[in-house]
């Protein structure tokens, strides 16, 4: 057994790697993306977590081997669904975001890996939102997320207007 396997509860996996996460990126600040903290679970899959701006976390999962069929893609979704599951990361508007496509660092190795962005108050994908009134009224204006505004804070020009309220977007 390696010292960089995780033998502990998956459910405490992501704290100890965010804050291992945040030593790493305080040891270096400001000289590129920082780096990952990771572990290898017992099964051989990577999880990763390096904290990224606005000091949020962004995780990584990963495999070495990229599966060779269609059933092994499938398997590999499944995989991802259970992990995501026990480690309590939720694909939901103000939890967390999936990065489309795969992992650039685990495809240039011939392995696949999927990445997670951990939102802020009213994102709906990072730096973006949704206008909070277009939305009570059955639309749905992208507008840019702006700090302190919630969810019930992000605005369209023409709702920004009405109520007085910052622009997050024009």
């Amino acid at each position: 057994m390696s010292s960089r396997e995780w033998t502990g509860p998956l459910a405490t996996l992501l704290p100890t790697l965010r804050r291992e996460a945040l030593r790493l990126a305080a040891q270096d600040p400001g000289k590129g993306p920082n780096p990952w903290a990771w572990y290898l679970l017992a099964r051989g899959a990577l999880v990763a977590v390096r904290i990224v701006q606005d000091m949020r976390s962004e995780v990584r999962f990963a495999r070495p081997q990229r599966p060779a069929t269609e059933d092994g893609l499938r398997r590999w979704e499944n995989e991802v669904g259970v992990f995501m599951a026990a480690v309590g990361i939720e694909e939901e508007p103000g939890k967390w975001y999936r990065v489309p496509g795969e992992d650039p660092e685990s495809e240039a190795r011939g392995g696949i890996g999927v990445r997670w962005i951990e939102l802020r108050p009213g994102e709906v994908e990072p730096g973006w939102a949704l206008c909070w009134d277009c939305r009570q009224e059955g639309r749905t204006t992208r507008v840019v997320w702006f700090a302190g505004g919630g969810e019930e804070g992000q605005a369209c020009l023409e709702h920004a207007a009405e109520h007085g309220r910052r622009v997050a977007h024009v």
